[in-house]
């Protein structure tokens, strides 16, 4: 005879919504009682301290029953469904390699990332405000980026 158990779709929600979001025990806490975009998805109407709150082990438990019962491929295709029926989407004429996208951030290391992101930089400022560029950046970082010719970005060494 204790304390009402909360609402499954709050609970389930919540969890859910921490997933997507990738946010710690406390900080779905904090959205759940004070977040209008998170009473929304929860269809939390009336924000009142009863509503708007869920126990730290509530969220717990609930998490662990989700992670028993294998629900998150469940969960993925009903939304995945219902947002493709929602926009219309036929997926018998989708190429099948149109779903894979792969980040090539991996395959850099931070020096090399920082390095093509300035000569990227510099390749658009030269091509959309030329004259502008050539007055603003200073000549020696024009040639060390711009004018690489095998030679490393930093110090002489490659990348």
């Amino acid at each position: 005879m204790g304390r009402p158990s909360k609402e499954l779709y709050i609970a389930m929600g919540a969890v859910i919504l921490q997933q997507i979001s990738d946010l710690s025990d406390e900080e779905t806490m904090e959205a759940i009682a004070f977040n209008g975009r998170w009473h929304c998805a929860l269809d939390i109407h009336d924000p009142n301290d009863e509503n708007s709150y869920l126990c730290l082990r509530t969220l717990w438990k609930f998490r662990t029953m989700a992670t028993k019962e294998n629900v998150e491929d469940t969960v993925f295709q009903a939304i995945t469904d219902k947002l493709r029926g929602h926009f219309e989407v036929e997926t018998d004429k989708q190429r099948i390699d149109s779903v894979h996208v792969f980040s090539n951030m991996k395959k850099l290391g931070r020096i090399k990332i920082f390095a093509t992101t300035i000569k990227a930089f510099l390749t658009d400022m030269d091509r959309r405000f030329p004259s502008l560029s050539a007055d603003v950046i200073p000549q020696d970082l024009r040639e060390r980026y711009l004018g690489n010719k095998g030679i490393g970005f930093f110090q002489g060494k490659t990348f």
